[in-house]
């Protein structure tokens, strides 16, 4: 029954892949595509600031709006831990960003799946929170967070995870599915 599930959530995780795989992201610009340091509004000559339109999105929104948004499906390509980087040929993590806040990992050893998790997430700065709310076949009630320092390339074609111990996985955006 669990296996069933799993294939279940494997299944719809890669049909919502190829519907989302072949769009792609407006191009960003800046260093660290995570902060909005660089963005500034201007004020007025006069040196007197208007009140902003009813009609106007606040501007902590226009920066929310602005900020890269996790979407989309990645494939680990390294991981570097304690001085040695280990790169990955047979052995694939799949993460999958969906726009409604959720995500599914599927890690693989050829075609055999030896670890699956999925739940919700969310960024906070430079951390992404990852919520795992089922963990092979097991339902975590409360769900389980896990905390990465993260860095979203300007393309938004990397992704970089740095684990609490130290460990950083190098993610490439992929249109391969884990199937």
């Amino acid at each position: 029954m669990k296996n069933k599930a799993l294939a279940v959530l494997i299944l719809l995780s890669s049909a919502v892949l190829v519907a989302c795989g072949n769009r792609k992201a407006a191009p960003e610009t800046g260093k660290n595509m995570n902060s909005n340091a660089g963005a500034t509004a201007s004020a007025p000559s006069s040196g007197a600031q208007a009140p902003p339109s009813p009609a106007a999105p606040a501007p902590a929104q226009e920066e929310k709006d602005r900020a890269p948004r996790l979407a989309g499906t990645y494939v680990v390509s390294e991981v570097q831990r304690g001085g040695v980087v280990s790169l990955f040929t047979q052995r694939k993590t799949f993460i999958t960003f969906f726009p409604d806040g959720t995500y599914a990992r599927v890690s693989k050893n050829g075609k055999t799946t030896y670890h699956s998790d999925s739940g919700s997430y969310r960024t906070e700065g430079d951390s992404l929170i990852l919520k795992i709310m089922l963990s092979q076949g097991q339902i975590f009630q409360p769900a389980r967070e896990v905390k990465h320092a993260f860095v979203l390339g300007q393309n938004g074609e990397e992704l970089t995870l740095t684990s609490a111990k130290g460990s950083v996985a190098v993610f490439r955006k992929t249109t391969e599915t884990p199937n």
